[in-house]
């Protein structure tokens, strides 16, 4: 059975990710003791590697449940390079009622290995990716992917990267907790929890990200992005930016954060990063290291957003802010802030305009 549920890192009334079910077409049953030789039978399971390498269009991965091991001495990068289609993805997935967890903590920090989808069409759902040495915890290259219900942590970089303009990917109820930059001591301006660096139209849905070294989640040189119902913690240690959200840079821009919270970040809440458009729609920033909302352009919108207790105060910059909570005339206050709390967050019902700010069951937390 599974002994945790990721899942609860962001938001224990939030729907399961439920197995796939057995299809029609090819069926592989992967186990952390299957061999080469196998022939992906839950009675002459295959390793991994052969799992991925053997995987087509269509085809259902099962992965047993416990550790399997990748990079130094097992293989090498590990590449899910398959191309699947719209009707017939390729998916790999712990089996029902198990649960997998690939795990990088034999190898030396900095080693060179790393968990990537080049692929397309590809799902990677329901399993643990745990101390990635360098580069991300997952990075994904292909389009046209989704990475559901998976749990990275004490990655030595980025949690989940888009990158090498990766489109129309997505990402939903994904948990990222503790990843830092991959040098010994080093800044810790290099680790996002999910970042979008590249690409077009990436979603990113019901994540969490719990102490990235910098910036939570960070849509750098993406456009046309958006981030649905996610909650940004604890980001920034060292040098490391520590924003929630960052919708741009470089020459990334049009990315969206709808109902989204950022709290108890070194940095801003939310961050325009200087890029064009830019829309923030009932979002929460609480308790901020700097702006709620920082650099912000003529053409960005802020529209029903709450900023309570961030430092430097609401809004760094010129975007067009309409029914927030600095601009009513009654006092807002808050049920709670402490995010143990069903309530973290949540506007007292006498607070005028219930209906603005993020909007969510029980958020993000690693607190007993």
């Amino acid at each position: 059975m599974i002994p945790f549920n990721p899942l609860d890192l962001i938001g224990p009334q939030w729907h399961l990710v439920y197995p796939t079910k057995p299809r029609l077409g090819t069926m592989i049953i992967a186990a952390p003791d299957g061999t080469a030789g196998g022939d992906g039978t839950e009675r002459s399971p295959v390793n991994l590697y052969t799992a991925v390498s053997q995987a087509t269009a269509g085809t259902l991965v099962y992965l047993r449940g416990g550790t399997y091991r990748w990079g130094e001495g097992n293989g090498g990068h590990l590449n899910f390079s398959g191309t699947g289609t719209a009707v017939a993805p390729i998916t790999f997935e712990s089996y029902p009622g198990e649960w997998a967890v690939i795990n990088g903590d034999h190898m030396a920090r900095q080693y060179d290995a790393q968990i990537l989808i080049s692929g397309d069409f590809n799902q990677l759902r329901r399993l643990e990716i745990a101390w990635a040495p360098i580069h991300s915890s997952l990075a994904v290259w292909g389009d046209n992917n989704l990475v559901e219900g998976v749990y990275l942590h004490n990655g030595y970089g980025t949690g989940i990267n888009n990158t090498q303009n990766a489109s129309n990917n997505t990402y939903r109820h994904c948990a990222v907790v503790d990843v830092t930059d991959t040098t010994a001591g080093g800044g810790g301006g290099n680790a996002d929890g999910i970042q979008i660096s590249q690409g077009t139209g990436a979603i990113v849905q019901n994540c969490s990200v719990d102490g990235s070294s910098d910036d939570g989640f960070d849509a750098w040189d993406s456009s046309g992005g958006v981030f649905i119902n996610c909650i940004a913690q604890n980001c920034g240690h060292r040098s490391g930016d520590g924003g929630g959200f960052k919708l741009g840079g470089a020459t990334g821009s049009n990315n969206k954060a709808i109902n989204c919270i950022a709290a108890n970040n070194n940095g801003a809440g939310f961050n325009n990063n200087t890029a064009s458009g830019g829309e923030y729609i009932n979002c929460t920033s609480y308790n901020n290291g700097d702006y709620a909302f920082k650099n912000t352009e003529s053409d960005s919108v802020i529209h029903r957003c709450v900023s309570f207790l961030d430092l430097n105060g609401n809004v760094h910059g010129s975007a067009t802010e309409t029914e927030c909570s600095w601009q009513q005339t009654a006092p807002v206050d808050l049920i709670s802030g402490d995010n143990r709390s069903p309530d973290f967050l949540q506007l007292q019902p006498t607070t005028y305009m219930t209906t603005i700010g993020a909007h969510m069951p029980a958020p993000a937390t690693r607190s007993a």
